[in-house]
């Protein structure tokens, strides 16, 4: 009788049911082809039954992947799932000078950041209270050249600011004076770039300089290599080096151009077999550095993290062919083997192509799907920039009308997208502009009706009209819609705790809102199955530099007439924050910051 060890019957049994949910004999529209699913909408259609409730643990582990770096390693890109396999896109990080160590903290760095390794220390002392003192005229408008600019400026470029800021000019002078002729003729120079360096916060509450003790105290990790980017944050928090800012990657410049300068980074595209989270194959792309030393340096301190985290679109899959938006522009790769079929050169952006009738697009273009051949240009396309959010960070929405399919998409705006941005609506096939609508899109569709920024729109092909407004608003955030009623989870309001609600799509009337029994933002989609929410409850300050691994996993009774039931709760250890879970024929696949891992939801 041939023995089975734990593994080999699990992968065996594996192998045997998901092969019946996901291979040729699938149920139809059972698989998660691109993000939020077959619709665009977080909803399952086709989905079996699940448990009613999962056990304490959580419901049953089917399979880890190996190691797949997720998160500030490798990006926020969520799993799609079909014909038995599972996609990926990694905007996978790699430690610049080889090996699994980042050195983050170099020479190079802090010179630039204005540390000095031979300053004596009292006349560091002496210039470091002629830095800080309230005497000292305003510097701001002098850049930190590391930060701005790959290279340093000359020393005619400092000069002339200096021929603006008078003030500032004999201040630096007078100091200089009062040195001894030897120290002011060996560190003249370093003096005058030193007190340039503003103290002065910007209107983002950047304070550009460090002061010497932070400077001394980050000499320390000089050349050292770390593990990942949390490590190095740790180790800093654990020798009580205190980066100045509300949060770490919030804060000095210092902390985000670290790290931007210790990796390269590749466009990747991972598959997995569905049945056994096996590698079946994995393609890189390199990327352009001027890409995340320029593009991403521009809006990696205006909004933190999610330029650290680089391209972190989610892919989509259709006849045989994925589609991934990365650093370096839009990919076609075979389904099969990863070869290249067709792409396409762009600017990183976070959204996700959509894929419908033989057209993918993405970002203000459609492009036949087969050979990439553009068909149309968005008429209204502005390309994003810096903080503008929705051109990088919100995917087309499908819908159908008649036979006929449309897509809801931005024009991008500028500035702050949900302000200056506007919903359009176009014909997939032809681009041509149905409708507008001022504002951004934040609902998903369900039927002809969104959510829009707290109201309800029916649409038709030529217009949308509000037909309801949401009690509350702020109702309106990551969503789902079940049965005529918008599921909405909402951050703040209550003492900090994520809250869940219910509205009714005809009249606007919420139903009931309740709290979440933990989780403290809102920064991932959920998704809906047999009539139960999967709702990912993100702790927020874990994706600040802090502990990962407390994330949770939450399923939750889709009913208008029940208050908030909870079904069940885990933590899959280590959750990828701004990630949405993908289910397919009753399995649930989770990004995670070190692979992509399966579980099994159905009812036995």
């Amino acid at each position: 009788m041939t023995k089975f060890t734990p593994l080999l019957t699990a992968f065996l049994l594996a192998g045997t049911w998901i092969s019946s949910c996901l291979g040729g004999e699938a149920r139809p529209n059972s698989d998660w082809p691109q993000w939020r699913g077959q619709n665009r909408d977080g909803v399952a259609a086709a989905s079996p039954k699940l448990l009613d409730a999962w056990p304490k643990e959580g419901p049953p582990l089917v399979w880890k992947s190996g190691w797949i770096p997720g998160g500030l390693e490798g990006g926020c890109g969520s799993p799609v799932v079909a014909d038995g396999k599972v996609f990926l896109y990694v905007n996978w990080k790699h430690p610049r000078e080889g090996g699994a160590k980042y050195r983050l903290i170099t020479q190079e760095l802090l010179l630039d950041a204005g540390w000095l390794p031979d300053l004596p220390e009292p006349l560091a002392k002496k210039i470091e209270a002629a830095w800080s003192s309230a005497n000292r005229p305003n510097s701001s408008g002098w850049r930190w050249w590391f930060a701005e600019s790959a290279k340093d400026p000359k020393d005619k470029e400092l000069d002339d600011f200096l021929a603006k800021k008078p003030e500032l000019d004999k201040y630096i002078k007078d100091f200089v004076a009062t040195l001894d002729p030897k120290d002011a003729q060996k560190y003249g120079a370093y003096i005058k770039r030193r007190l340039c360096m503003s103290t002065e916060k910007g209107k983002w509450g950047v304070a550009p300089g460090l002061t010497w003790d932070e400077l001394a105290k980050l000499s320390t990790f000089r050349d050292k290599g770390f593990s990942s980017y949390r490590e190095w944050l740790w180790e800093l928090r654990k020798e009580h080096v205190a980066i100045p800012g509300a949060m770490p990657l919030r804060g000095n410049l210092f902390v985000p151009y670290a790290w931007i300068g210790a990796f390269t980074m590749t466009d990747t595209v991972v598959c997995l077999d569905a049945a056994t989270g096996m590698e079946l194959w994995k393609k890189e792309f390199p990327e352009d550095e001027a890409i995340y030393r320029g593009d991403y340096s521009y809006w990696d301190w205006h909004l933190g993290d999610f330029a650290n985290l680089g391209a972190s679109g989610t892919m989509a899959v259709a006849n045989g062919k994925c589609y991934a938006a990365g650093a370096m522009g839009l990919y076609c790769l075979s389904a099969k083997d990863g070869s290249v079929v067709w792409k396409v050169d762009g600017k990183p952006e976070h959204s996700s192509p959509l894929v419908a009738g033989g057209i993918v697009y993405h970002c203000g273009a459609a492009y036949n799907a087969e050979n990439g051949t553009q068909l149309w240009k968005h008429p209204r396309w502005k390309e994003a920039r810096g903080l503008d959010e929705f051109g990088r960070y919100s995917p087309a929405e499908l819908w159908v009308s008649g036979d006929k399919n449309y897509i809801l998409t931005s024009d991008t705006g500028r500035g702050f997208g949900f302000i200056n941005s506007t919903t359009c609506c176009l014909e997939l096939e032809t681009g041509k502009l149905a409708w507008s609508l001022k504002g951004g899109p934040y609902g998903p569709i369900s039927g002809d009706l969104f959510v829009q920024a707290g109201k309800v729109y029916k649409m038709t092909p030529t217009s949308a009209e509000p037909v309801a407004s949401l009690a509350d608003p702020r109702n309106s955030g990551p969503s789902v819609i079940h049965q005529g009623h918008l599921y909405a989870m909402m951050d703040g309001g209550d003492g900090g705790r994520i809250s869940l609600s219910c509205s009714d799509l005809k009249t606007g009337e919420m139903k009931w809102k309740d709290k979440c029994p933990a989780g403290e933002g809102v920064i991932s989609m959920p998704a809906l199955a047999d009539g139960k929410m999967i709702l990912p409850l993100v702790f927020c300050h874990n994706f600040h530099g802090g502990a990962v691994g407390q994330d949770l996993i939450q399923m939750v009774k889709a009913s208008p007439d029940e208050k908030y039931v909870q079904l069940g709760i885990f933590n899959p250890k280590n959750l990828c924050s701004m990630t949405s879970p993908a289910v397919a024929g009753g399995l649930l696949f989770l990004r995670l910051e070190d692979g992509v891992a399966c579980y099994d939801l159905r009812a036995k």
